[in-house]
């Protein structure tokens, strides 16, 4: 199998198990006590072209669907990994700030496809796909690196990638507390319908709420794919 193939398939099992669970727990506990808890975030914004399917996704979700928290075109977002606790700790912050400089310029503007929705936890998601790997590749380097340069100073950089280390997606919905079974069946039929590709071309250090809110978010930091920072 050509590697491009494989990196997809590991991916989309990921994924298929996830929703099995979902499907299993349905309907699942609602976070929305939470969302303004703030956090460090790494994150990817699509450009505004490729990311107009998942906006007219989003659109017809919502009509559908009432009682859920929808995104939208203004805080839709991949999350790359979240950040540990960067506040009042120069250290962990100089870490983090190297490894950023010195290996997002190795990673170039690519384009993710997107394969369908899916639901992980109380997140409806859009499931991103990484083809060539590289953006797994980023995690798994940053886990070890950062594990090994920040170990003993309380920061769990396994928590802090979770996930990320296998899949990537875009949060279309936090679950409300009455989800209709309704709604994972539509989920289900859409679980392998292509929703087109989307283009990155930067990564941005955010403080941001759990919604990505804009008037709740402040960019620390931009990183240009393929450039030194």
């Amino acid at each position: 199998m050509h590697i491009i193939d494989s990196c997809v398939t590991q991916q989309a099992q990921v994924f298929q198990k996830l929703l099995v669970e979902a499907q299993t727990a349905w309907p699942p506990a609602p976070s929305i006590s939470s969302l303004d808890k703030q956090c460090f975030t790494l994150v990817m914004r699509p450009n505004e072209k490729s990311r107009l399917a998942l906006v007219e996704r989003l659109a017809e979700l919502s009509g559908l669907f009432k009682g859920n928290v929808y995104y939208g075109p203004e805080n839709l977002h991949l999350t790359v990994f979240s950040a540990p606790n960067l506040d009042g700790n120069n250290l962990v912050a100089r870490h983090f700030d190297r490894y950023l400089s010195s290996h997002i310029c190795a990673l170039k503007p690519f384009t993710m496809p997107v394969g369908g929705l899916s639901v992980i936890n109380d997140t409806i998601v859009f499931k991103a796909f990484d083809p060539s790997g590289n953006l797994l590749q980023f995690n798994k380097s940053a886990l070890i690196e950062l594990s090994e340069e920040l170990y003993g100073d309380g920061v769990d950089i396994q928590a802090m990638i979770g996930l990320h280390a296998q899949i990537f997606w875009l949060t279309a919905a936090r679950l409300g507390s009455e989800a209709p079974i309704e709604l994972m069946d539509y989920v289900v039929a859409q679980a392998d319908q292509p929703m087109g590709e989307l283009y990155f071309d930067r990564m941005e250090l955010v403080k941001t709420d759990v919604l990505f809110r804009p008037e709740n978010t402040e960019v620390v930091k931009v990183y240009s794919l393929g450039e030194l920072n």
